[in-house]
């Protein structure tokens, strides 16, 4: 038998999964796949490669396609992984992509793909880990984040032995977890605890997987009084330790007060700066007339960073608040030391509190920010997506996105549209086209 002929007919058994009666079985190699009622897509990007994946909960299929760092085919598999599939998580972790499935019966399990050598492994879950809003993964053990009414539940979980370790003293009211990272064999977790009136609190606390402590510190920004913590990021310093950014607020009812910076070593030493909002010259550029600061208190509801990235040597932040009437999206662009490069900002229109976490995509490239993003249709507003670009400091252009498509398909037609940031100048699009009454998800790579 020839190695193509013995291709087209293997069939890889992987994993019998016990809650939803089937087994996980490779049906295909194709180029692009149909999508059923219901289908779930996403897409995860890392330096050299781009997976897609898509998950049927009718026919019980899951499909990835994966494409190199020149976005190159490199290869379309689809797996029978049972029905009811409905929510993914996906995390990356060097060459390795993790996706965590679940299903309407709480029944999960793991996916692993390298995409260097392009195995797939299945791993089934035996336990309910509830609803996953957060995972990291050191190994073979997940942190997961479920997020309850009085606070987080956060539990670690190897894989491969079944064991599960609930780490029960991070549960309190009112308290969240606002980020985790990996550094080494420690999830570093920043938790945010919110008591009455002003008493609240922002600590990092270190586990290791077997769910031992490794350290606790509380995040201590400069000034006589406390600030009032209104979020957080976790970014990753390029020399050791961590930064820590976020939105402040120096007294109750003072929704914000400005952006705050804390630079946290490998030995717990902290050292913060803050940025008032008196002192950020972009913050009513989207104004007509930004030196007019009359009702200026209206601006400062809520203001939460929803955005962060970073390329090792800067630092941006995309802000915004889902509590003011005339919506506007906050710029920042700091050094790892916390001192600002840049602020601006541009007007934008939303309905939604989480349109600007799910419907846009923050871009950094050397001081140069690009953002992409869909809100409401106002008047003399362009329609569907916009692309932001500022360079310096200044916005350069606003241009449609259609204008970058270059595709013979019709972007008009598409549904579900997302944007995701690869890497240097590149972009990632997705979405769900239709054609003839058949649908398929397709991605294309946008350079701007």
């Amino acid at each position: 038998m020839s190695r193509s002929f013995a291709f087209l007919f293997r069939t890889t058994l992987i994993l019998f999964l016990f809650s939803v009666g089937g087994f996980c079985q490779e049906l295909s190699q194709q180029t692009e796949s149909q999508l059923g009622f219901g289908a779930n897509s996403g897409v995860v990007t890392g330096e050299d490669f781009v997976l897609t994946y898509q998950v049927d909960p009718i026919l019980g299929v899951l499909s990835l396609s994966l494409k190199d760092g020149n976005f190159d085919h490199q290869l379309f598999e689809e797996y029978r992984v049972g029905r009811d599939f409905l929510a993914i998580n996906h995390e990356v972790v060097a060459e390795k992509v993790y996706l965590l499935l679940s299903n309407q019966n709480s029944f999960k399990m793991i996916c692993v793909i390298d995409t260097k050598t392009q195995d797939i492994k299945f791993y089934p879950i035996s336990v309910n880990l509830g609803r996953i809003d957060q995972f990291k993964i050191i190994g073979n053990t997940l942190l997961v984040v479920e997020s309850l009414e009085k606070g987080d539940f956060v539990q670690l979980y190897d894989y491969r032995s079944g064991v599960l370790i609930s780490l029960s003293e991070l549960f309190y009211p009112k308290t969240r977890v606002w980020d985790v990272q990996v550094k080494g064999d420690v999830f570093d977790i920043l938790i945010h605890k919110k008591g009455d009136y002003t008493n609240q609190s922002l600590r990092m606390i270190g586990f290791a997987t077997s769910g031992a402590k490794v350290y606790e510190k509380e995040i201590l920004p400069l000034g006589p009084k406390k600030l009032i913590f209104k979020s957080a990021k976790l970014i990753s310093s390029p020399a050791s330790g961590y930064s820590i950014v976020g939105t402040y607020a120096k007294k109750q009812g003072e929704q914000f007060s400005g952006y705050y910076h804390v630079s946290v070593n490998d030995f717990l030493e902290q050292e913060a700066k803050i940025h008032p909002m008196r002192s950020l010259e972009g913050f009513f550029d989207y104004k007509k007339n930004p030196g007019w600061r009359r009702n200026a208190k209206n601006l400062r509801r809520e203001m939460v960073v929803y955005h962060s990235k970073t390329d090792g040597k800067y630092i941006a932040m995309a802000s915004s608040s889902d509590k003011v009437v005339r919506k506007f999206v906050h710029f920042v662009l700091l050094d790892h030391s916390g001192a600002r490069i840049y602020d601006t900002s541009v007007k934008v229109f939303y309905g939604l509190g989480n349109a600007l976490s799910d419907y846009s995509t923050l871009g950094l490239i050397d001081k140069d920010l690009y953002f992409i993003f869909e809100g409401n249709s106002k008047y003399n507003v362009l329609p569907g997506y916009k692309l932001y670009q500022i360079k310096e400091g200044n916005l350069a252009g606003l241009l449609r996105i259609e204008d970058f498509m270059q595709m013979k398909r019709n972007f008009e037609q598409w549904e579900e549209v997302k944007f995701y940031h690869w890497k240097d100048n590149k972009f990632i699009v997705s979405g769900i086209e239709t054609v003839n009454g058949t649908s398929r998800h397709v991605v294309q790579k946008i350079e701007v």
